[in-house]
């Protein structure tokens, strides 16, 4: 899957904004101010960071060399995958719609 592909699909999110927030070495994607995505733009391989149950994630992190913590966020919420093939496309879309669910529903318990 390549950035591009990864941007649209994160984009395509009801709701989900490139954050203003953005600088040229992150693209910052969120819903109404909370951080759902990050994608780190020109890396190679692809690295995008994504909101995550702590548990998926610890899990995910011991199954996978390529995911990680994911630095200068929360790294008990949040995860680095890199794109190398580890993860199919499918698993790829499957964590972004979880990171896209995870968000809601942290915005739905803050209000």
């Amino acid at each position: 899957m390549s950035e591009s592909e990864v941007r649209q699909l994160i984009a395509g999110y009801d709701g989900v904004v490139l954050d203003d927030r953005s600088t040229p070495e992150l693209a910052i994607y969120s819903i109404k101010g909370q951080v759902m995505a990050v994608v780190h733009p020109g890396s190679q391989p692809v690295s995008i960071g994504l909101r995550c149950d702590p548990n998926l994630g610890e899990l995910l992190r011991r199954q996978y060399e390529s995911v990680s913590l994911e630095s200068g966020l929360n790294k008990k919420r949040f995860i680095n995958i890199l794109l190398v093939g580890q993860l199919s496309d499918e698993e790829i879309k499957s964590q972004i719609r979880h990171a896209y669910e995870e968000t809601n529903r942290l915005l739905t318990a803050g209000s």
